[in-house]
């Protein structure tokens, strides 16, 4: 009755010594970087850093619908910003970009700086004040 699994035991403790004996094979060692060697710019790409974000307020002086460009006067001169990525507030109320064409309201613009462009990352305009007649 325990002759049977002895000998399945046994058999099977035998091919396990056997498969120990063979030589394992390991893979070959990688080469050692060159200390001289500097890593291309394709080899190792850095990631890009985000853009600087900066503000400014002023007035608006002027908005091109056709060029995606709004004018603001600011105490630094008058910059222009590319707004076709822009979110465009006024107050608390996200609007359309054809909002921009108030000269004279107060704005202030957040944006990034991208090969000497200005790029809006958001306008917003400052609500009309509703003042008691």
């Amino acid at each position: 009755m325990f002759a049977r699994p002895l000998a399945v035991l046994t058999a099977a403790s035998g091919l396990a010594l056997a498969l120990g004996a063979l030589p394992v094979q390991s893979p070959a060692p990688s080469p050692a970087p060159s200390p001289t060697a500097s890593p291309s710019p394709e080899a190792s790409p850095r990631p890009r850093k985000p853009p600087k974000a900066h503000s400014t307020s002023g007035t608006i002086v002027g908005y091109d619908a056709k060029q995606w460009t709004l004018t603001v006067k600011t105490s630094k001169g008058q910059p222009a910003f590319a707004v076709d990525e822009a979110l465009v507030w006024v107050g608390a109320k996200s609007v359309d970009a054809s909002e921009l064409n108030r000269p004279g309201a107060k704005v202030t613009v957040k944006y990034y700086e991208d090969s000497g462009r200005k790029v809006a990352r958001s306008v917003r305009i400052a609500p009309a004040s509703t003042e008691p007649k």
